[in-house]
């Protein structure tokens, strides 16, 4: 839900039914093509709205129409290994999908695996918020290795963070 407002963006939620969100645009981002032009926007920010579409490639398709070339693309969503939980969630990703759904039109700028936010930690934070952090560090030395090794090792991942830029030809 669209309860962060952020300045000098235009913020859209999708379909919202949240009370108190603020936003500029209730839209069903289900519906293509969406109401941007197209390379009219410098800037997209979707954080943990893909899951919750029918059809996260062609949302992937949509963004690539309209950022402007070497528009930025900041995605968070949830990791497959955790995803599934959630009865909301269309889909499970991995970075692999992402960036196999967007190679002909986006480039990786920065991609990060999380664990679980260390300031979730409440009891034992002494003991599992230095944890959090490590296990954050390893699991992002190597993402191919931790994609199909270390993901089910203490609970899967639990969000994937990318930054990608349009391509410009």
């Amino acid at each position: 839900c669209g309860y962060r407002y952020l300045d000098n963006y235009v913020n859209v939620d999708n379909k919202s039914e949240c009370p108190g969100a603020k936003l500029d645009k209730n839209v069903d981002l289900d519906k293509y093509p969406w109401q941007f032009k197209s390379n009219s926007v410098d800037e997209v920010f979707m954080n943990h709205v893909l899951e919750h579409l029918n059809e996260p490639d062609k949302a992937l398709r949509e963004i690539g129409r309209i950022l402007k070339p070497g528009g930025i693309f900041r995605l968070n969503v949830p990791h497959y290994s955790r995803s599934y939980g959630v009865h909301v969630h269309e889909k499970g990703f991995s970075i692999w999908s992402i960036l196999t759904d967007t190679k002909d039109f986006l480039e990786p700028v920065y991609v990060r695996l999380l664990w679980d936010h260390s300031e979730n930690f409440k009891v034992f934070s002494f003991i599992l918020r230095p944890f959090c952090s490590f296990w954050n560090g390893v699991l992002n030395i190597n993402h191919w290795f931790t994609e199909r090794f270390l993901i089910y090792k203490f609970g899967g991942i639990q969000e994937i963070q990318l930054v990608l830029r349009k391509k410009t030809k």
